[in-house]
């Protein structure tokens, strides 16, 4: 154990006695503002308040929880948030359990309060027909989605369940936990408590509610899959997965995160707490799909006035040209913004003299221009700027670098119009760039804005790692960067533009500090076009979120070639959204199979049979499992 106080608290006048159990884990060691936000907010309700951690607790972080809570209990991680509760319950005692009327068994899944508390504890405590219950609920469903059963059955959501004394004094609530199997996985999990819990204590004729029950709403986990019309009708937490879940499945099912997050953020929930947990924990294509992370900036100021607030900003544009056509394309957009910020030019150091002398008379007229011949083959110049230009990212130095980049030949850069968008996107004009400087001003977390992906004559959607992803991996690794990797395309500034903080890019910028490997070569080829994939991974890895902007013109020319790409596609394949990509990837993917192919084809034709057969295909699979693993154990 951490530590332990001792601290009466009255619960709030009529409440009932209670203790809360709260279950908290992270991969990184990190407690999180939202974490912080959500204990905060309980203290009131509880007469003891016990966090219980499955991962080390930074000393920080300890020295508040501990002034927080009346016990912070670290164990290891084990049984998942079974085996934290179960732990949890032994340390407060089997016996003196009952002492309280109601025990709170919640987690760290959620950001609360969205809405007051009071909404929930009011309605909870008016219940005297109940002996437990909780925030929402699961709808049975037909078959199991996860496990060989033909059903799973309608339950309390387990991110919340409180148990009052008559259960607590029930000698099964006790044996319910320590006759626990071993929890190895997510599945098992669900099976053997998610699931479980309600049916089980209720099959023993304990009476439970659901503060907003499943009957209320369309979807089967309105949790997740209807988070924005739980907080309309009052409810305290939004649930993190409704954010980083699988964004076809919550567009199959109507679910706009971009609603749910703005209507979080209307109730004076931070904007920033949840956007840097999530660029820290999720997919990041994912969170950028969830959330709306893409932006059509305004052009509202006068450009008068987008200079003067440009000229607020200690800001710094660092251009690599690689030819003089694009360097051109660049100088007309220079010419356009015309404000007073510095402006720092990298060149290969292979560029032939006569070019180098045709970029100098482009740009090098500009006051503070400096040329600055790099070894850099990249097209995008982010080793040209991480290692030639470090001086740039020295803190408090400047608040925002503005890159821009124009492509190179000898790397089959995309046609001119790809790159003529990307530069167009924040250096159109003057009122474009103070709009993208705005966001930053309104959000300390965020860390980069960058185009999305280029469309017009690219070949990036999909294939955006284009065999870097070992490389890049390896340098992420040696960078410390722990933030997941996109699977087949990562979240980058593809044509070298974007606009950022240059702590954003500290933990890149340290493979080529004083301390890094003196004998490593010098980033170039592979190794030089992996850091270009890797600048959106390097704020995220620090909480900083990423926001992709456009202007108004080039979200129509995009949006009409996604939608025609998109119908053109889809002409081709059967059933709904959802069916769509395991459609493909049986047939196309890593793990494609002839019988994955005809699973896929059995959904699409005959639903209903694929549904009575997925118990006996998931036992079949996990016997086999079995036999492999037992084989390999041999």
């Amino acid at each position: 154990m951490m530590g332990a106080r001792r601290n009466e608290h009255d619960g709030g006048a009529g409440r009932m006695t209670r203790a809360i159990i709260y279950f908290h884990y992270d991969a990184r060691g990190r407690v999180d503002d939202y974490v912080l936000r959500a204990l905060r907010s309980l203290r009131p309700e509880a007469q003891r308040l016990l966090l219980v951690s499955s991962s080390p607790v930074p000393e920080v972080a300890g020295s508040e929880l501990r002034q927080m809570c009346d016990d912070v209990l670290q164990r290891e991680n084990t049984d998942y948030d079974v085996g934290a509760y179960r732990d949890a319950l032994r340390h407060i005692g089997w016996d003196r359990l009952p002492e309280y009327e109601e025990v709170i068994l919640t987690n760290h899944t959620f950001y609360a309060p969205v809405r007051p508390w009071s909404g929930v504890f009011d309605r909870a405590d008016s219940w005297d027909d109940v002996d437990f219950w909780g925030i929402t609920e699961h709808a049975a469903m037909r078959p199991h989605p996860f496990l060989a059963r033909r059903e799973l059955p309608r339950h309390l959501n387990s991110h919340w369940i409180a148990v009052r004394r008559p259960v607590l004094l029930h000698p099964d609530f006790r044996r319910y936990w320590e006759s626990m199997p071993e929890i190895d996985s997510y599945r098992a999990s669900i099976q053997w408590h998610e699931s479980r819990f309600t049916e089980h204590f209720g099959a023993l004729g304990f009476r439970h509610r659901a503060v907003f029950p499943v009957d209320g709403y369309r979807r089967d986990n309105p949790a997740v899959e209807e988070a924005l019309a739980l907080l309309d009708d009052g409810c305290p937490l939004l649930k993190r997965r409704a954010l980083f879940h699988d964004p076809v499945h919550q567009e199959a099912v109507g679910s706009i995160g971009r609603d749910v997050l703005d209507a979080a953020c209307s109730q004076g929930y931070p904007r920033d707490v949840i956007l840097s947990d999530l660029a820290r924990t999720a997919v990041p294509r994912d969170l950028v799909a969830n959330a709306g992370l893409t932006e059509v900036l305004p052009e509202t100021s006068t450009p008068e006035r987008a200079r003067e607030e440009l000229g607020e900003v200690r800001g710094c544009m660092v251009v690599h040209a690689t030819t003089a056509a694009g360097a051109a394309a660049i100088a007309e957009r220079l010419n356009r913004l015309a404000i007073g910020w510095p402006v720092v030019t990298t060149v290969p150091a292979t560029l032939p003299a006569g070019e180098q002398e045709e970029i100098e008379r482009l740009l090098g007229v500009r006051e503070g221009m400096r040329i600055r011949r790099v070894v850099d083959d990249c097209a995008d110049g982010a080793a040209a700027l991480l290692r030639d230009c470090a001086d740039l990212l020295e803190p408090g130095r400047y608040d925002l670098l503005l890159h821009l980049a124009c492509p190179s030949p000898e790397e089959g850069a995309s046609p001119p119009s790809s790159g003529r968008r990307a530069l167009d996107c924040l250096a159109a004009s003057a009122r474009l760039l103070a709009a993208a400087c705005r966001l930053f001003e309104e959000h300390p977390a965020l860390g980069l804005v960058l185009p999305p992906i280029p469309q017009v004559g690219a070949a990036i959607e999909g294939h955006g790692w284009d065999g870097l992803r070992p490389e890049a991996q390896r340098m992420a690794s040696a960078a410390g960067i722990s933030t997941v990797f996109d699977a087949s395309t990562p979240l980058a500034p593809y044509e070298g533009v974007f606009l950022g903080r240059p702590q954003a890019l500290a933990p890149l910028a340290g493979l080529f500090s004083a301390s890094a490997d003196p004998g490593a070569a010098p980033p170039g080829g592979t190794r030089a076009r992996a850091l270009g994939r890797l600048i959106c991974y390097s704020a995220l890895s620090q909480g900083l979120w990423c926001q992709q902007v456009t202007t108004a013109r080039w979200a129509a020319i995009d949006y009409s070639l996604l939608e025609n790409r998109s119908q053109a596609i889809a002409a081709l394949l059967p059933g709904p959204v959802e069916e769509r990509l395991p459609f493909l990837a049986a047939r196309l993917g890593d793990g494609a199979s002839f019988g994955a192919a005809v699973r896929t084809s059995l959904v699409s034709s005959h639903p209903r049979l694929a549904d009575a057969l997925k118990p006996v295909y998931r036992l079949l699979a996990g016997a086999g499992a079995r036999i492999r693993r037992r084989r390999r154990g041999r």
